[in-house]
C-alpha cells in the first residue's frame, strides 16, 4: 500500500511539472511509437505491465480529477494515437498511459529514480528514452 501511495504521489508531481511547463506534448510520431511499445512491444504483444483499468473514470479525489482534466485537454487538442484504446495504466509506475505517451521525456526523467527505471522491461519506451 505504501509503495502505491508513493507511485501516486510521484504521478501527481509529474502531472504538476508538465502542466507548469505549459503542457506541451511530444509530436505524434513519438507518441505513436511509445504507444506501439506499450501495445505491441513484447514480440508483437501487449506489454504485461500495460494493464486495463481506467480507474480515473469513476474515481473521486484530486488525482482522478487531475487526470480527467488533462485527458479532456488532450482530447480537445485531438491528441490520439492509433492504439489509444489499448492503453491503460502502467503497472510499474501507475501512470495513465494515454497521457504519458504524450509527456516529454524530461518531465518523466525528473520524477523517476534509477531503481524504478530498472523495473521497466527492456522493450519499454520509458527505459529506452531515459537510459540514453
Amino acid at each position: 500500500m505504501l509503495e502505491e501511495l508513493k507511485k501516486t504521489a510521484n504521478g501527481i508531481a509529474l502531472l504538476k511539472d508538465w502542466v507548469g511547463s505549459g503542457l506541451e506534448p511530444v509530436d505524434m510520431a513519438l507518441a505513436d511509437s511509445r504507444a506501439h511499445a506499450c501495445c505491441r512491444g513484447k514480440d508483437g504483444k501487449k506489454c504485461p505491465k500495460n494493464v486495463q483499468g481506467k480507474w480515473w473514470n469513476t474515481a473521486t479525489g484530486m488525482v482522478a480529477d487531475a487526470i480527467r482534466t488533462q485527458l479532456n485537454f488532450k482530447d480537445g487538442a485531438k491528441l490520439h494515437t492509433a492504439l489509444e484504446d489499448e492503453l491503460g495504466t502502467c503497472d510499474i509506475c501507475l501512470c495513465n498511459l494515454p497521457l504519458k505517451v504524450w509527456c516529454p521525456a524530461e518531465h518523466i526523467r525528473n520524477h523517476i529514480t534509477e531503481e524504478k527505471l530498472e523495473k521497466f522491461p527492456d522493450w519499454c519506451w520509458i527505459k529506452k528514452e531515459l537510459s540514453k
